[in-house]
């Protein structure tokens, strides 16, 4: 989890296995990565390569014929899924949610041609403010 920051769809490193880190969970590339320990902390990543990850990190991938998979990270990023991602986390010093808490959430997926305009939009967003940071 400490190689995804909020607000950056990046994985910004990796770990080694030799250096203790268990991982548990298998990710391709394109798969969104969503740390479900601390949800509040917005960490969402899209894999840029294949490889496995800890458990505490939820590998997400969009159902094809419902849902361009360039659109789930602004899905899971958005607020309404972080705050419900919150309100089923359990425990008190490190709280997490479950996968299973976080299927309830409906949320409305327009048809696939819109969901292309939109990704195309957001896309552009996203490259114009990375211009803006450099």
């Amino acid at each position: 989890m400490e190689w995804i920051e909020a607000d950056n769809f990046q994985l910004q490193g990796w770990g080694e296995i030799a250096n203790g880190t268990t991982f548990t969970k298998r990710f391709v590339k394109g798969d969104v990565l969503f740390g479900k320990r601390r949800a509040y902390l917005k960490k969402v990543a899209v894999a840029d390569f294949d490889g496995i990850c800890s458990g505490d990190i939820l590998v997400i991938r969009a159902k094809t014929k419902k849902m361009l998979q360039g659109l789930l990270p602004y899905y899971i990023s958005a607020n309404a899924f972080i705050q419900h991602a919150v309100s089923t986390s359990a425990g008190s010093l490190s709280p997490r949610t479950k996968w299973k808490d976080l299927a309830e959430l409906e949320v409305s997926i327009p048809d696939i041609e819109i969901q292309d305009k939109i990704l195309e939009v957001l896309q552009q967003l996203d490259n114009t403010v990375n211009q803006l940071k450099q």
